[in-house]
C-alpha cells in the first residue's frame, strides 16, 4: 500500500484561536450544566475563543488551563476553561500569540540530543543475568 505523507500540520494553540472542546470537560461545570442541561457524553462546544492561559484548580489539583470566551455566555466576566490536552484547535490565532510548546515528555526538561535521542550523561549498564547464571560475555 502506498501512503502519501501527511501534508497538514498541527494547528497551534494561542490567544485568538478558535477551538472545540467536549462540554463535559469544560469548567466551570455549573455554568455548563445550567446552559446545557441535556448535553450528551460526546457533545462538543464549538466556537470557543482563546483569551489566555492560567493556573486553575481542576479536579482538586492546580493545572495549567486554557481560558475561553463563547457567544452563548455573553456576560464579559464569564470565563470557561479546560486543560490544554482536550482542546481541538479549529482556527489558529496570530503567530505572535502562540503558547510556548515544550518538546519532549518532560523526563529531561525537553532537552533533545543528536538524532532526536535524549542525552543522558550517566549510562547504567545492567548485566544480563538469568536463573542459570551470568551470560554477559555470551551476548557481546
Amino acid at each position: 500500500i502506498n501512503r502519501m505523507p501527511c501534508t497538514s500540520r498541527k494547528k497551534h494553540l494561542g490567544v485568538g484561536a478558535t477551538c472545540s472542546v467536549l462540554k463535559r470537560l469544560l469548567h466551570s461545570s455549573r455554568l455548563i450544566e445550567t446552559k446545557y442541561p441535556n448535553k450528551t457524553f460526546h457533545e462538543h462546544l464549538d466556537g470557543l475563543l482563546v483569551i489566555g492561559k492560567d493556573e486553575r484548580r481542576i479536579n482538586g489539583k492546580m493545572q495549567t488551563a486554557v481560558l475561553f470566551r463563547h457567544d452563548d455566555f455573553p456576560d464579559d466576566n464569564t470565563v470557561l476553561y479546560c486543560v490544554p490536552r482536550f482542546v481541538k484547535v479549529t482556527l489558529e490565532g496570530t503567530q505572535d500569540e502562540f503558547f510556548d510548546q515544550v518538546e519532549g515528555n518532560g523526563m529531561n526538561n525537553g532537552v533533545i540530543g543528536k538524532a532526536g535521542v535524549e542525552e543522558d550523561d550517566d549510562i547504567l549498564e545492567v548485566p544480563f543475568v538469568t536463573a542459570r547464571g551470568d551470560h554477559t560475555e555470551d551476548i557481546a
